[in-house]
């Protein structure tokens, strides 16, 4: 028969093992003394962090992240009519390439000119802007009109960052794999003159449809989406990016003309 000794001690170690579950339920429950109820995630390295507790939070996270990036490749689809053009005569339907702030840009553009679709090849310097000639494919300044520069996504004033701040009511609208990283949608809405200089002039009308997609590791903007809803008559435009690579090295140099 046990000791009464030995009774003692099991009964002392019964009561540390109810006190710490108890005190582990209520951290897990409550957020402990911080007093915070964000949901704890896993980061790609496998650190625990803290998912932002509103879809405002995880805007302003993702507009700093962005704004503390410093190179990204970008690939952005046009659905509709976006004319980079004062004559409105050049669309521009979709660009891919490689951004590195403060200005630098090389991409290739997919251009449609009447019934005529062209690939476009874009380097930006600053305000200098290279494009290829349409027939000899060899390297051109671009004209003084040529509305379309993506170094605007590195903007501090009209980029990316400060577009994702000035998104109203926003919500989470559930989570998706992009690229192979979890991300969690924000939805909410913009105006047209919000996002006039990030496309161009061309998404028209009072209330542009926004979702941004960022990423649960590091709150990195994957995706952004803005659709326009125009006048009635006009056609809507939905702006799509995607952005990848963030912070991986890229060489961009001016061209010989």
């Amino acid at each position: 028969m046990p000791s009464s000794r030995s009774i003692g001690l099991l009964s002392i170690v019964a009561i540390v093992v109810l006190a710490v579950g108890g005190l582990a339920f209520l951290l897990s429950r409550d957020g402990g003394d911080s007093g915070s109820s964000a949901t704890p995630t896993r980061g790609a390295s496998g650190t625990p962090t803290l998912a932002p507790e509103t879809a405002a939070d995880a805007l302003s996270a993702a507009a700093d992240r962005w704004d503390a990036t410093d190179t990204a490749h970008f690939a952005l689809t046009i659905d509709g009519q976006a004319f980079i053009d004062d004559e409105r005569t050049i669309e521009l339907r979709a660009a891919e390439g490689d951004i590195a702030r403060p200005d630098l840009v090389e991409a290739q553009a997919t251009i449609a000119v009447s019934l005529v679709t062209f690939n476009l090849g874009i380097i930006a310097v600053g305000d200098t802007m290279y494009q290829t000639n349409l027939v000899t494919g060899r390297w051109e300044r671009a004209p003084d009109d040529f509305g379309y520069n993506p170094a605007v996504l590195f903007s501090p004033t009209e980029g990316i960052g400060a577009v994702a701040r000035r998104v109203q009511n926003a919500e989470f609208a559930g989570s998706e794999v992009v690229g192979g990283r979890a991300t969690r949608i924000v939805t909410g809405v913009l105006t047209g003159d919000d996002v006039s200089t990030i496309t161009a002039g061309a998404l028209e009308g009072d209330i542009v449809q926004t979702k941004v997609w960022v990423a649960d590791d590091n709150s990195d903007i994957v995706k952004v989406e803005l659709r326009s809803e125009p006048a009635a008559g006009n056609t809507p435009t939905t702006w799509t990016l995607l952005a990848t690579n963030q912070n991986q090295p890229v060489t961009i140099e001016e061209p010989q003309v």
